[in-house]
């Protein structure tokens, strides 16, 4: 792996772990949208043959991280749609605990 591809990587996985941590719904869909790339260009980086044969199974798996990205991504947007039609702000409310009341 040479030094670009490892900054990619890391530069995707810091600012995809960052807007995750953030308390908007929208800067959460964007972070594990960036997240998934990630994921997907490490698995991609992984599938380079260190034999003459290729290996599918790295493959398999990226196929299967677009679904499941696709489906997380599709279940946090209608959430964040919903939560913006109700208070008209997408940013996700404080936790009132019962002992501050």
């Amino acid at each position: 792996m040479n030094i670009f591809i490892f900054l990619t990587l890391a530069s995707l996985f810091a600012g995809g772990i960052y807007l995750i941590l953030s308390m908007r719904y929208s800067d959460i869909l964007i972070g594990i949208a960036i997240v998934f790339n990630g994921v997907n260009l490490l698995l991609l980086e992984s599938s380079h043959p260190l034999s003459g044969k290729i290996d599918p199974l790295p493959q398999a798996l990226i196929l299967t991280t677009i679904v499941v990205g696709f489906a997380l991504i599709s279940l946090l947007s209608a959430i964040s749609l919903k939560q913006f039609r109700g208070r008209t702000s997408d940013e996700i409310p404080p936790v009132k605990w019962e002992d501050e009341a």
